[in-house]
């Protein structure tokens, strides 16, 4: 990563690209006359997309996540050599090895297919990508180029970002553009080709936050247009007056008329903000379309909400996006890849939630703390089983309820940074409580090993050992960690402090997980853990399962009432209790 300035302003071009999932071309636009002066974002976008939104069914995945149980982070150049300590650790997936970063890795020349190959060697899925809204203008040396790619606030300028914790700066993209998304394209077939297994797009929905994080960007032309036809989609058959005297229009400004594909989509979005003042607070309560418009949270799109920024990027640009790479591998290929996201996305094979603070994973969209520190030392009496299962729960809803989720802890962040703060033995109790916690939940929790920020590595921090170790227990006891059917059902455990979860298995096994949350810069120790859950009938055995455990064992149980009855005789951090 490094920083960049603006681009060169250049003579003007005309870029004619033709994506091919859209086959109209686009052009170089012009600034429209409500615009003030400046450096406007412009592009005469395609056609609307059909309405209703169609789910194409190429963008539908098949590949097989069921043999992945343990996943490893770890980032390094395109061109670099394996990162060791993914071989070393040897997980079932890479979640994600290459990351496609300004003008790293725009050509097919940069990767070393040799690391896809080490992987495969010992049966790791590799896993490449790109991100898909950092946009820098040394990417593009003609100023109509970079106006027909990025996102600008409502002036029509393009808005500046940093990343946190460096001095890196970038806009961000147009999603909307054709041809930005015939680029994240391209490089998703350039990594195909290089070998990857599959490809994690990071950041999808981030071009709309604006500078002040007031969500005052993401009103260059293409966004524009396609907001016209929404808008027509949506209310179009009010009429044209009703049109007018609802939204405070003038006469013909939204025109409905003629055909689908074209309706809407010179509605001058900009000028009508520009003459009711909104230029610098587009989604003013004051105006009547910001509801439309919406918002969306980085990450966390709901297309369910039907606005025009929860609707459109996520399920119209990003599944083009997914279709043309899950195509191009099928057709050439003849393989299925993993398609992935940072967040919660639609049309994803497997969730890849990066862990980081401002987030609003929590109820009511409070922030949960995924790395619970008190004075530099874990706070292990911290439990976030509870919003695990919201993750799972919201991944159900928008992707469905078999796509997997997984977990990473996000960089550059101050959460990565909160747990290489901790003591030794406690960053090593920080994954003995929460990746159980994760995976207790159905979730998937992946071994942080390497980034590009300059953080220590896995290694570095001495926790390479500790990492195999627990990822022998979690490969060891994969078929407690698919397939499972989160349970209601009420749960007695004799003693305070132990989160407890239920589940159901396809085999008909039920597990009842226990995280001990008994913390003091170090779990203590619980003796004699009575527990009670149901069955639908009495177990033919029941056996306890744990990392801090040489081996499984079998436990005496009693049933009555529908209830298993068993004693625990010791819990250190987890433990699995399982109903045969």
């Amino acid at each position: 990563m490094k920083p960049s300035g603006r681009p060169n302003a250049l003579a003007s071009l005309c870029l004619f690209l033709a994506p091919p999932l859209l086959a109209t071309a686009m052009g170089c636009g012009t600034e429209r006359s409500a615009q003030p002066s400046g450096h406007v974002c412009a592009v005469a976008a395609p056609a609307n997309p059909a309405f209703p939104l169609a789910v194409d069914p190429a963008s539908r995945g098949t590949a097989d996540f069921s043999k992945v149980t343990v996943l490893g982070f770890s980032q390094v150049g395109n061109g670099d050599p394996p990162d060791p300590q993914v071989l070393q650790l040897d997980p079932d997936m890479l979640m994600r090895g290459w990351q496609r970063w300004d003008r790293w890795g725009v050509e097919a020349s940069e990767y070393n297919a040799g690391y896809p190959e080490a992987a495969h060697a010992q049966g790791i899925a590799f896993i490449g990508g790109s991100t898909a809204s950092a946009f820098f203008p040394d990417e593009t040396d003609a100023e109509a180029q970079f106006r027909s790619l990025v996102a600008c606030d409502a002036r029509g300028r393009p808005v500046l970002h940093g990343l946190a914790g460096t001095t890196t700066a970038f806009y961000r993209a147009s999603l909307a553009s054709p041809a930005y998304r015939l680029r994240l394209i391209d490089y998703g077939k350039m990594q195909i080709d290089a070998g990857v297994d599959g490809l994690f797009y990071d950041e999808v929905t981030s071009s709309y936050d604006g500078a002040r994080w007031d969500g005052n960007e993401g009103f260059d032309d293409a966004h524009v247009a396609d907001f016209g036809g929404f808008l027509c989609d949506r209310h179009g058959d009010l009429g044209a007056g009703e049109l007018t005297s609802r939204f405070g229009l003038h006469p013909g400004e939204l025109d409905c008329t003629g055909p689908a594909e074209t309706r809407g989509r010179a509605f001058d979005y900009r000028g009508y903000l520009a003459r009711n003042g909104w230029l610098d607070a587009p989604l003013s309560p004051a105006n009547p379309l910001a509801a439309d418009w919406g918002r969306t949270l980085g990450n966390r799109p709901d297309p369910d909400v039907g606005s025009f920024i929860e609707t459109f990027p996520s399920r119209v640009y990003w599944q083009e996006i997914v279709a043309a790479v899950r195509s191009y591998a099928r057709e050439v290929y003849g393989r299925e890849i993993f398609v992935t996201s940072n967040g919660i996305y639609p049309f994803v094979d497997f969730q890849s939630v990066g862990l980081y603070d401002w987030n609003r994973d929590g109820p009511g969209g409070a922030e949960v703390n995924y790395v619970p520190v008190v004075s530099g030392h874990l706070d292990g009496a911290a439990s976030l089983l509870p919003a695990f299962l919201r993750l799972k729960q919201r991944s159900a809803r928008i992707a469905g309820p078999d796509v997997p989720v997984a977990l990473f802890l996000d960089w550059p962040t101050d959460t990565l940074n909160r747990y290489i703060g901790l003591p030794f033995a406690e960053r090593k109790d920080y994954f003995r409580v929460f990746l159980a916690e994760a995976y207790a939940a159905g979730l998937y929790y992946a071994f942080p090993l390497k980034t590009t920020t300059g953080e220590p590595t896995a290694a570095q921090l001495g926790m390479m050992d500790f990492f195999g170790q627990l990822a022998a227990f979690y490969r060891a006891h994969a078929d407690l960690y698919h397939g499972a059917r989160d349970l209601s059902d009420p749960v007695t455990v004799s003693l305070p402090a132990i989160a407890a979860h239920l589940a159901r298995l396809g085999d008909g096994r039920t597990v009842l997980h226990l995280i001990n949350h008994q913390y003091a810069q170090g779990p203590q120790t619980r003796s004699g853990v009575q527990v009670s859950f149901p069955a639908p009938e009495a177990p033919s055995d029941v056996t306890l399962a744990s990392p801090d455990l040489a081996a499984d064992v079998p436990a005496s149980f009693t049933y009555d009432g529908g209830l298993v009855h068993v004693e625990v005789p010791r819990l250190d951090t987890y433990l699995a209790v399982v109903a045969r």
